[in-house]
């Protein structure tokens, strides 16, 4: 017989080989051969040879020859090693490099060595629920990582310039820790289809999110985030939108152009209105306003400033259908130009660009049961008249395919995985 065994920890029943220990123990004195067909034998090691007289199920040997004694270390795939009292990685680990699942999560560990670098067949790394307070720059080194879960740590910081190297990450999960900002090159993660950073300190996301373009699931609930970038709109992927327990008080009017979104939560808010347009999304199936004031009175006496030059002629152009191009006018002109809105006012053919009057016009009959008080932007105060006081109530009576099937103005709850997952599946 062998000296050394490959062991298995004895506890939850096994899945796969997600429970393998892949290290090598001696064979304690007193422990005898026996027969190995009797599926999975346990042996109670003597006192002291394990914390606390740890039971285990023995596997066999393997009976090849020596040339290949380290071929259980090299094949190894998977390694749990959940709720086991750790307070550090053990370097030992790092020589099992084609693992593909590790899971240390519900431990006590401190810091993450650099040489998690090594483990570069890593797919999916779990280290939540530990105390976690930075990440080292060797994760870029992970190429093959698709989930990463760093959620309920004490991490203050992500690190910077590593993000880019992650090619193969879908989902990254960092939510309940003590994050204030995201590192920029975040959004250098351009395969990324989940990010969860709920319940942290964030004040703002960065204002390239637009970048992330196969973004499906955002969740930034439980934040202090005051305002939402205008490129989130770009996001024409992006189906779920959790904003919930925040300091917003709008919403960009760009996010009227996400054609996949589906569900959108935005309750204990400071929000009063709503992008017109919002109205018209007829993706948008779950909608939750609860804890917003949305009144329904907007201050129209507020002071105007005078339109700048470049507004006046940029307008004059656009009302006037007057051709342009790269070849007549510079790029950044051509842009700007480019950019003119339409205004909402009933009669009004006209654009604006970046002055306009603001107005809000409540919709007393949102698919037959509530008031939501929706904003409008015009190109003048004199489109506001036109179109009635616009505290004036307008209607909404065919809903057909646009439908909102809920709109949540109480009873809403934080989304579980489960729950996105889910949604995501009725969908597809």
């Amino acid at each position: 017989m062998a000296d050394s065994i490959v062991v298995k920890q004895e506890g939850e029943e096994p899945v796969s080989l997600a429970d393998l220990v892949p290290f090598k123990l001696q064979l304690p004195e007193g422990v005898e051969p026996w027969d190995f067909a009797n599926q999975g034998p346990i042996v109670n090691f003597p006192e002291g040879f394990l914390p606390q007289g740890t039971g285990i199920a023995v596997s066999p040997p393997s009976e090849t020859s020596e040339d290949s004694a380290g071929e259980d270390e090299e094949t190894v795939v998977d390694l749990s090693l959940k709720n086991k009292n750790l307070t550090q990685i053990s370097s030992h680990i790092f020589h099992y490099q084609t693992l593909h699942f590790l899971d240390l999560s519900c431990n006590a560990i401190e810091s993450v060595p650099p040489g998690i670098g090594c483990l570069t067949a890593l797919v999916h790394l779990n280290l939540s629920q530990n105390r976690i307070r930075s990440l080292p720059h060797e994760i870029s080194k992970l190429h093959h990582l698709v989930k990463l879960d760093v959620s309920s740590n004490a991490l203050s910081e992500l690190p910077e310039g590593v993000w880019g190297e992650l090619v193969a990450m879908r989902e990254l999960r960092v939510l309940d820790n003590e994050l204030r900002t995201l590192p920029p090159s975040l959004m250098d993660l351009r395969g990324l289809q989940k990010l969860n950073v709920a319940q942290n300190k964030l004040e703002s996301l960065p204002h390239d999110i637009g970048r992330l373009e196969n973004l499906e699931v955002l969740n930034c609930g439980k934040n202090m985030l005051r305002v939402v970038p205008r490129s989130l709109g770009q996001l024409h992927k992006l189906w779920f939108i959790f904003l919930g327990d925040n300091q917003l008080t709008e919403l960009p009017i760009e996010m009227c152009s996400m054609s996949s979104l589906r569900t959108l939560n935005i309750h204990n808010n400071h929000v009063s209105y709503l992008p017109r347009d919002l109205i018209n999304l007829t993706t948008l199936e779950n909608l939750s306003l609860r804890g917003n004031p949305l009144v329904y009175d907007f201050i129209n006496d507020l002071p105007t400033k005078p339109m700048s030059l470049l507004e006046l002629c940029g307008r004059a152009i656009k009302n006037g259908n007057i051709p342009y191009d790269s070849n007549i006018l510079p790029q950044d002109l051509v842009r700007y130009l480019d950019s003119a809105r339409r205004c909402t006012g009933t009669n009004c053919n006209g654009v604006f660009f970046t002055h306009n009057v603001k107005s809000v016009n409540v919709v007393t009959d949102f698919c037959g049961k509530y008031r939501v008080p929706l904003m409008e932007y015009l190109c003048k105060r004199k489109c506001a008249v036109e179109k009635g006081n616009p505290k004036t109530t307008g209607t909404r009576k065919n809903c057909d395919g646009a439908k909102m099937q809920k709109v949540l103005l109480s009873g809403y709850s934080a989304p579980t995985d489960e729950d996105t997952t889910r949604q995501a599946h009725g969908h597809s």
